[in-house]
């Protein structure tokens, strides 16, 4: 497995999470097995791509592992999740749960050319 990355700590830049170095922001994933490989290139800014189903395998299992793994941030181009329960996320996003990046917030535009993925400050 390979990942293309385009960013993770920054040390003045954007939110906390890539300030204190929790942030990890991946363009691409490729995965060779058996002779076969998958590919995965996480950006949708024309909104004319469907999510492949390597980057929702590997987006629900970060999801869905967050307990062991610390992950508590997941925002992509087709899905993401609202970890606060903001009202202005509420009645489009329900709280922790994976839902469509319907980018109509900046946090929603902000990653459609990524998967973003943040771990607790613990």
């Amino acid at each position: 497995m390979s990942f293309k990355i385009s960013s993770a700590w920054r040390p003045s830049l954007g939110s906390p999470v890539h300030t204190d170095g929790r942030g990890l922001d991946i363009k691409e994933l490729r995965l060779t097995w058996d002779g076969r490989r998958e590919e995965a290139v996480f950006n949708n800014v024309n909104k004319d791509r469907d999510e492949s189903p390597l980057a929702k395998k590997f987006t629900d299992t970060l999801w869905e592992n967050r307990s062991n793994t610390g992950v508590n941030q997941v925002i992509q181009p087709w899905r993401w999740v609202n970890v606060k329960n903001e009202p202005k996320y509420t009645n489009d996003h329900p709280v922790n749960q994976l839902s469509k990046n319907l980018g109509k917030h900046k946090i929603e535009t902000d990653h459609l050319n990524h998967l973003h993925v943040g771990v607790w400050n613990k």
